[in-house]
């Protein structure tokens, strides 16, 4: 016992500022979620508590819940009954869920970039307007989201033990019985441990140790999804399809109306040019711009510098740059800029210049990371490889929530905090030297 409160002690000195700001988050959105908020003003709530009531009376033959398991709806129909008051029973989840995502902000970028990167990226999460939202309104989101960043905690840690594979796991699965997409998660760290962690892998020991835990958790989610419904994930996309691509055709829509309860296949065999089109109209330009925001007259964004069109993205090049320790000599410069014309001229055969202008982007900026692939931490890289899976995966669909993508929002405020912290400093530094050195020339 006298350890434990050593360690409390010593943890609580070594991190005051983070706790300082994680309390003011915690009292701010508790007085404005308690003191001004006082009445569902949010759909989702009252759906999911009544949903779980239905769950938990054991009416469970005419249960519809598009796009989502049955864990949220249980976890706020039983608390929700605990406390006799759903309304308030929701507000506590999502307010503790969002204060702990805070929390843990911090000490993930710090497996990452240090301390003083770390309290950046904590406090552009504390200020972030999508985050003061989820914790005083009643959704479906902040609970599955704590428990994606938690699994990111112990995914980007340099040293890990097989506790950490397993809490991996153990977060994902808890996480995807709110929300499928903490599958993504999984799949992104599953292929980071293939292809930079195979060294350490004791004959897939450690892949296995995260797959086994994940199952542990969503196995008996699974097992009621296909005992009740007849298959393991209740998905049905292409109402989503229907309501949210942007490029639709009467015919595409009067067929699509005839197989809203099928799979994604069912969808893109209906008409595949047209399910191709929305697919990279959604990757390359309308998720984008809830990230980083491209359009002027788009405000639900997770962009940095929300005010501002496309200036949000400039820090995260920034410090992606800085990580891969680029030299521009004449033989990588030669790479980028062939690379980007040839990207330029793919664009203006097959594509939308206004649409897909990010692959101009994209393809440099992959090029710089696959050149300097060594020179990237083992944990950025999985963070990495988690916004790329995750944005393919997801862009099925147009996000129509700006918060939806927050599961891999963290690499962009880290990358940010890191270009000035580390960058800009770094950059002065050497201009310094330049300076000196022209001068030192004409004093010859």
């Amino acid at each position: 016992m006298q350890d434990l409160k050593i360690s409390i002690r010593q943890f609580r000195n070594e991190n005051k500022l983070p706790i300082l700001v994680t309390t003011i988050f915690f009292f701010t959105f508790f007085y404005i979620s308690f003191f001004h908020h006082l009445t569902f003003t949010e759909n989702d709530g009252i759906f999911y508590y009544l949903i779980g009531e239905q769950i938990l009376s054991g009416d469970i033959e005419n249960i519809g819940i598009v796009g989502a398991p049955i864990g949220g709806p249980i976890l706020y129909a039983a608390f929700g009954d605990l406390l006799d008051d759903p309304f308030i029973a929701g507000k506590i989840i999502s307010l503790l869920a969002c204060t702990g995502i805070v929390f843990t902000s911090f000490f993930i970028t710090k497996n990452l970039f240090g301390s003083k990167v770390a309290l950046l990226t904590q406090i552009f999460f504390a200020v972030n307007p999508k985050i003061a939202h989820l914790s005083i309104m009643v959704l479906n989101e902040a609970a599955p989201l704590f428990f994606i960043f938690a699994s990111l905690y112990y995914a980007t840690k340099k040293q890990k033990t097989i506790y950490d594979f397993l809490l991996v796991g153990v977060f994902l699965g808890i996480a995807f019985c709110f929300r499928y997409q903490a599958a993504f998660i999984l799949i992104a760290f599953l292929i980071y441990l293939v292809i930079f962690e195979r060294k350490r892998i004791i004959e897939l020991r450690n892949l296995c140790l995260t797959v086994i835990s994940f199952l542990a958790i969503s196995g008996p989610l699974l097992i009621y999804n296909y005992a009740t419904f007849g298959k393991f994930l209740t998905l049905y996309p292409n109402i989503y399809f229907l309501d949210l691509f942007k490029f639709q055709t009467e015919i595409w829509r009067q067929n699509m109306e005839n197989i809203l309860h099928e799979n994604v296949l069912s969808a893109f065999y209906l008409d595949s040019s047209l399910f191709l089109k929305n697919y990279f109209y959604n990757l390359l330009f309308h998720n984008p711009d809830h990230l980083f925001k491209f359009s002027i007259d788009v405000y639900d964004t997770l962009s940095i510098i929300p005010l501002f069109p496309i200036l949000g993205i400039l820090p995260v090049i920034g410090g992606f740059l800085y990580i891969t320790k680029i030299n521009f000599n004449k033989k990588q410069a030669s790479i980028l800029l062939s690379t980007f014309f040839f990207t330029f001229l793919i664009i203006g055969i097959f594509g939308n210049i206004e649409y897909h202008f990010m692959l101009l982007v994209i393809v440099p900026l992959v090029t710089i990371g696959i050149i300097n692939i060594n020179r990237i931490p083992n944990n950025v890289k999985f963070l990495i490889i988690a916004c790329v899976v995750f944005l393919t995966l997801i862009s099925t669909l147009p996000v129509y929530r700006a918060f939806h993508l927050f599961p891999i929002w963290l690499i962009f405020p880290a990358l940010s905090s890191l270009f000035f912290i580390e960058s800009i400093p770094a950059i002065q530094s050497k201009i310094k030297q330049l300076i000196n050195s022209g001068v030192n020339r004409n004093e010859n």
